[in-house]
């Protein structure tokens, strides 16, 4: 079983052996809407957090914040990655 938060985890579908422009394009629109959705919740997050009791707030801020934040990362990352392989193809 694939671990989901694997810091190098691929989306499924994504491991294609010769990647075509085609491709590259796809995911990085799929990793523009995750980012864009990832700090979306990391606002939101954020923001739920003000009014919460210190320990309420620890625990969200310790687990939850901490998980978005490295799957953030993870997605840019890998946006990176199909960015490059599309401005190549595409220059």
């Amino acid at each position: 079983m694939v671990d989901p938060m694997a810091p190098d985890r691929l989306l499924p579908g994504e491991d294609a052996p010769n990647p075509s422009s085609q491709d590259a394009a796809h995911w990085t629109l799929v990793y523009r809407e995750l980012i864009a959705t990832k700090r979306s919740l990391i606002r939101s997050l954020g923001g739920m957090l003000e009014g919460l009791q210190k320990d309420a707030r620890a625990e969200l801020e310790r687990d939850d914040m901490k998980m978005l934040k490295e799957e953030l990362a993870r997605f840019e990352r890998r946006f990176g990655y199909w960015e490059a392989r599309l401005r190549p193809a595409t220059a």
